[in-house]
């Protein structure tokens, strides 16, 4: 089995370290192709305006100077173009990507990319508080029950449009009390402040900020299931249809 992993947080990041750990415990044919630099927020935005750069690190290991969607094409197009991989693993996200900040995940976008081109894909994301700088994350929970959730949602007859959203709680895999299926929740407020500054000539500029950010009340949420210490498996598609809403514009047009 072929295993593709990529990644928004960059070549050296943790947890793409976590990652390969993962991949290898599933196959010993594993492709890194990775952004460069960090790429977070990127959703599954593509680069058309500057050329890709690609940088050989080692064997099967490849950096890209662009987004986690363009190094899934990279690897599609280019590197992997012989013998595509059966599976791509994009992650293990440095925090949580759950409820609204899925639409911005660079980590999913790169599985949705990968989805486009019929491959089963998973988007893997270790849950962090951010209290500090020295906060212990705890990438052992990822690497403990990622493979054994791959490999059995590897099997199942999805279709490949559909990928799998897996979020591990911020605990020791000793403290996770078990795994939830899982739908996207939302928070109360949107997630982004604007902070603004002075540079050293006194012109203005704007730095995005995170805000706290309080959740509906949703007991199958993956908010809930992080919350509970609960491993969330959330499956996504790439249709973004209102399907309830299509009866009530027809009624309009009639």
């Amino acid at each position: 089995m072929r295993i593709l992993i990529t990644n928004d947080d960059g070549i050296n990041a943790p947890g793409l370290a976590a990652l390969e750990k993962i991949a290898r415990k599933i196959s010993d044919d594993v492709w890194i192709v990775a952004p460069k630099e960090e790429q977070s927020g990127m959703g599954r935005s593509i680069t058309l305006h500057r050329p890709l750069r690609l940088n050989y690190f080692g064997e099967n290991r490849y950096s890209v100077a662009g987004t986690p969607a363009d190094c899934v094409i990279m690897a599609v197009r280019e590197i992997l173009a012989d013998k595509l991989p059966d599976i791509v693993l994009s992650g293990v996200n440095h925090g949580a990507n759950i409820a609204d900040d899925c639409l911005y995940s660079g980590t999913i976008g790169a599985a949705f990319e990968a989805s486009q081109y019929g491959i089963r894909s998973f988007a893997l994301s270790q849950a962090v508080a951010f209290r500090s700088p020295d906060e212990v994350i705890h990438w052992e929970t990822a690497i403990k029950f990622a493979p054994q959730l791959i490999n059995k949602l590897f099997e199942t007859k999805a279709d490949t449009s559909i990928i799998y959203n897996l979020n591990f709680p911020n605990c020791s895999p000793e403290d996770v009390k078990g795994f939830e299926i899982t739908h996207t929740g939302r928070y109360a407020d949107a997630a982004f402040g604007l902070d603004k500054r002075e540079d050293a000539c006194n012109r203005e500029y704007y730095w995005i900020n995170f805000r706290q950010r309080g959740a509906l009340k949703d007991e199958e949420s993956d908010i809930q299931a992080i919350r509970d210490n609960k491993v969330s498996i959330t499956p996504l598609k790439r249709d973004l249809s209102a399907k309830e809403e299509m009866d009530n514009i027809g009624d309009l047009l009639k």
